[in-house]
């Protein structure tokens, strides 16, 4: 796989952060909620039994709605077939908003 090279382009990489979180999923759920017990560490109530990885689907679309990113950002990385799960989010940094120069007319 080839690396991309943002130094010629004169364009940046882009701006991310990754986030590691290990999850516990609890499936055949009558709710479906996300808990935070530690800052990298959750628990997952889903709907979906474990079958044919439809609890890991509903897992990464959980997330995506809390996080309010899109499904391909966020990867399982350990546990596909456990209950327990080392999963990877991928966010945008936040932009920081430089100060405004007005042209010098009144506000």
């Amino acid at each position: 796989m080839r690396k991309r090279s943002y130094g010629k382009a004169g364009i940046s990489p882009p701006a991310t952060r990754t986030l590691v979180l290990q999850v516990k999923v609890q499936p055949r759920s009558s709710q479906q909620q996300i808990v935070f017990t530690g800052e990298k560490e959750c628990r997952i109530w889903i709907h979906s039994a474990p079958d044919k990885g439809k609890a890991n689907r509903e897992v990464i679309q959980v997330l995506s709605d809390h996080f309010g990113i899109a499904g391909s950002h966020i990867c399982i990385i350990g546990g596909e077939k456990s209950r327990n799960k080392r999963i990877e989010v991928t966010l945008p940094k936040p932009i920081r908003k430089g100060r405004h120069v007005s042209d010098g007319g009144a506000t």
